[in-house]
């Protein structure tokens, strides 16, 4: 097997590779409950496992209350054959935006950029907002929001010389690669994707107490180390900028390890849902007492008695 790596793939594949975008124009605030899904293919033109699954969640989040919307990956679904498509098509009575430019670009990075454009220009027009999803079932308003991709979190974690989990073979110092294949195994683990994020936030934490430490704090070389490597793959909200992010760090500097307090949102069960996919049932009743901790700041005496914790519970 050949494989061709042009000029304009490599570019794209730079870390420092990065798309400029316009200013979001806060003509009005984000949309509560609405959701923008960005897809690959869809139905009808595309017919797949995955196109069934994204449709059954679209319909399932819409049946809850939700406003939901998709769009479809830059050029589709021309680039496989079907022409004369409207700018939003329904499906299922759900709006697809189709992201259709008038000359697809022939470069790698020309073409991704083109699809991000387009796609910040639904963003902007229907202003959807994931966060209110989440507000009101904990009652505690979201300040921040930072997204870190899978580069940045190996950059992050090799500027910390590396992170010393407690794994089944013992003690181990991973490197960047080496954790993000830990933090990501499920199929091996006793309780699948539940296992998997509570091994997430081990290591998160594992993550926060190296960060926090007097040798990192006390050294700002180690400091702006460590944000560089996280923000060169970052998204975050408007108000995180660096100087706060800095500023929360230092805050933090007395805090210890039993001071932070991590949890998965309380469960009962993983059910199929009315189209055939797999879902997890929230406790509803648990999830009104881990709200009531949160907005009294009494986490560390919260206890969760109801989530399983083996098997998948029913």
């Amino acid at each position: 097997m050949q494989v061709t790596i042009t000029a304009s793939l490599l570019r794209v594949l730079d870390p420092s590779f990065r798309v400029e975008l316009p200013a979001l124009r806060r003509r009005s605030a984000w949309e509560p409950g609405r959701v923008l899904h960005v897809l690959t293919n869809h139905l009808p033109q595309t017919r797949s496992g995955y196109t069934l699954r994204s449709n059954a969640i679209l319909r399932a989040q819409a049946e809850l209350g939700w406003q939901v919307e998709a769009a479809t990956r830059i050029g589709y679904p021309v680039t496989v054959g079907h022409l004369g498509n409207p700018e939003v098509q329904y499906v299922d009575g759900i709006a697809v935006h189709r992201l259709i430019p008038w000359v697809m670009p022939a470069e790698e990075d020309e073409r991704l950029a083109a699809y991000a454009r387009l796609l910040d220009r639904v963003a902007e027009h229907r202003r959807p907002s994931i966060l209110q999803t989440l507000q009101p079932l904990i009652g505690v308003p979201i300040d921040h929001v930072a997204k870190v991709d899978f580069d940045g979190f190996k950059n992050m974690t090799d500027a910390l010389g590396g992170v010393t989990m407690k794994t089944d073979e013992g003690q181990q110092t991973m490197n960047g690669t080496e954790a993000l294949k830990w933090v990501r195994e499920r199929k091996s683990l006793s309780q699948g994707d539940i296992s998997r994020g509570q091994r997430q936030m081990q290591f998160i934490r594992a993550v926060l107490m190296k960060g926090l430490s007097k040798e990192t704090l006390s050294n700002p070389a180690e400091v702006a180390r460590f944000l560089d490597a996280g923000t060169q793959n970052m998204v975050v909200d408007d108000a995180l900028t660096t100087n706060k992010m800095q500023s929360i760090a230092l805050s933090m500097r007395n805090v210890g390890s039993n001071s932070i307090k991590m949890n998965t949102a309380p469960w009962t069960g993983v059910d199929t849902g009315p189209y055939g996919m797999s879902i997890v049932n929230m406790s509803e009743p648990q999830m009104k007492v881990l709200a009531e901790h949160l907005s009294n700041d009494t986490m560390g005496s919260y206890v969760d008695n109801v989530s399983p914790k083996s098997g998948f519970g029913g």
